[in-house]
């Protein structure tokens, strides 16, 4: 099942936030880009005793080589969001730089969950492939690499943009002003075919009466 996926109106198709090994959500607002992110660490071979990331990555060719990263990060149960603009292998934390932006995290039964804000002058524009992974953390707070090659998408797919919660499209159970209205004249429409046809009615059964006389 899909394991990335943008939130739009309705019930998103994929993953569910309890049937995948790993799962990234976003939906886009006017300045930031909400993200949810899920993980399960027994899957990448990680501990609920030891410092944790869990993040996704953005990648013209699919590979960590100049990808953008967002990480989300625990350390003494504490949470924090970064990101890595055009990562270089072996530099993953000294160009680390962090996001202020309020973090949610949990850990509970061998899941991860975190869900933060990303600035939108941040996220690379155009598809990209979607990379998600989890890995240690020292107590320092330096991320070290994943223990699990991590997933990655065979297609490649736009974070801005698009149709999602935050847009301000009309929900598609929710009539336009133009069809209310059109909707309203029709009905005086109906309304005003039924009297003429009611007065028809009566002239014909009228004519006969004026016959007999």
């Amino acid at each position: 099942k899909q394991w990335y996926q943008r939130r739009v109106r309705g019930r998103p198709a994929g993953c569910t936030t309890t049937d995948c090994t790993i799962l990234v959500i976003w939906w886009q607002g006017e300045n930031t880009t909400q993200v949810s992110l899920r993980g399960d660490l027994a899957t990448y071979s990680m501990s609920s005793t030891e410092e944790i990331w869990l993040g996704f990555g953005l990648s013209d060719t699919g590979t960590m080589k100049d990808s953008d990263m967002f990480l989300c990060t625990k350390v003494d149960a504490a949470y924090s969001a970064s990101h890595i603009l055009g990562y270089v292998h072996g530099l993953l934390e000294s160009s680390k730089t962090q996001i202020e932006a309020e973090v949610e995290g949990s850990l509970t039964d061998g899941v991860m969950t975190c869900n933060t804000t990303i600035p939108n002058d941040l996220i690379p524009s155009g598809k990209k492939h979607v990379m998600a992974g989890m890995g240690p953390v020292r107590s320092t707070g330096v991320a070290l690499h994943h223990r699990v090659t991590p997933p990655v998408s065979s297609d490649k797919v736009e974070i801005t943009g698009g149709d999602d919660e935050t847009s301000n499209s009309p929900s598609p159970t929710t009539p336009s002003t133009l069809s209310v209205i059109g909707l309203l004249l029709f009905g005086q429409f109906l309304a005003m075919l039924w009297s003429f046809l009611r007065g028809l009615r009566s002239f014909f059964l009228f004519v006969p009466i004026l016959c007999t006389v």
